[in-house]
């Protein structure tokens, strides 16, 4: 499959992939971001989305000090419709990052190329001062605290600030849990009208958006609204349950990730299969973290890109 960014740019309703070819790694031609306003701007002057366009919704809105923020989502129909999709969050450790994040944009590309419908959601960060509920509260602070506080401590805060730095992470990434299984919610009661099957709904993410994605698909989702499965770009939890047992997992890691390392996925992927969750672990030697230092289309020892075995496991 040529890479995103080959062909060339043509009318308003021609496909995502070739709406964004004037992309160039280097950037000498047009930003990721601009492509996607120019994407949008194009498909609400055409109206209907067909397939291959990128368009920008209102999916839901999520509490914070004092009110409410609205929250948004792009849309990258499939160009070949099978009916799947994959709700990707971005990464950040919930206190930046965005939706238009160059990796994520370029994974949506090829996987609409591909026959899987990607929508990119916002979700509540640290700086909006979300509210999440005490069970998102709970259940994230099971989760994280193992990864965090180490991590925290180990820059140099002391034990006190250290505990208020971790709340607040606790609270962010909460508040990213609700955001995604609100933006699942939602996708599953518009599945049928945007052609899309709500059976087979997948919830992913990179990083701390995978860290919410864990949460909100294996302990905030009760047993009728689980997504179809789960996907993990150098994310972990080690310290979730998996109470529910629940939809089967995919993850990606470096091995010498330093944010967060290969051991915690190992644990979360253990602790999944303890619960009868089946869980895929694919680690790619001498990787660090993220999308800059993860090569998502290097071929594996089993003579596979890391990019084809998450697509083989989305159609599966």
């Amino acid at each position: 499959m040529p890479p995103a960014g080959k062909r060339a740019l043509v009318q308003p309703h021609a496909s995502l992939g070739r709406m964004l070819s004037v992309v160039r790694r280097n950037g000498d031609e047009m930003t990721k971001s601009a492509a996607i306003t120019l994407a949008a701007i194009l498909t609400a002057a055409c109206g209907t989305a067909v397939a291959g366009d990128i368009h920008t919704e209102l999916y839901g809105e999520g509490a914070v000090e004092g009110g409410a923020k609205p929250l948004y989502w792009d849309i990258y129909t499939a160009d070949a419709g099978t009916g799947r999709s994959l709700i990707f969050l971005h990464g950040g450790g919930c206190r930046r990052g965005s939706r238009t994040n160059a990796g994520l944009v370029d994974l949506a590309v090829r996987l609409a190329q591909d026959g899987i419908t990607v929508l990119s959601p916002d979700y509540r960060l640290l700086q909006d001062d979300p509210k999440p509920g005490p069970d998102a509260l709970a259940m994230m602070a099971k989760a994280a605290t193992d990864i965090w506080l180490p991590r925290i401590l180990a820059s140099g805060s002391g034990e006190e600030e250290a505990q208020t730095i971790l709340q607040g992470r606790i609270t962010a990434c909460a508040a990213a849990a609700e955001d995604a299984l609100a933006a699942w919610r939602t996708l599953r009661a518009r599945a049928v009208e945007l052609g899309l099957d709500p059976d087979r709904i997948a919830l992913g993410g990179s990083s701390a958006g995978a860290f919410a994605a864990l949460v909100a698909a294996y302990e905030l989702a009760t047993d009728d609204e689980r997504p179809a499965a789960v996907v993990s770009l150098w994310g972990a939890a080690p310290g979730l349950p998996f109470t529910h047992g629940g939809p089967p997992l995919w993850s990606l890691h470096g091995a010498d990730d330093r944010i967060v390392t290969l051991a915690a996925a190992e644990k979360t992927a253990n602790r999944a299969r303890r619960a009868n969750v089946v869980a895929v672990l694919r680690v790619q030697q001498e990787a660090g973290h993220g999308w800059s230092e993860v090569d998502l289309y290097k071929t594996a020892t089993d003579d596979k890109t890391h990019y084809q075995s998450l697509l083989d496991f989305l159609k599966r």
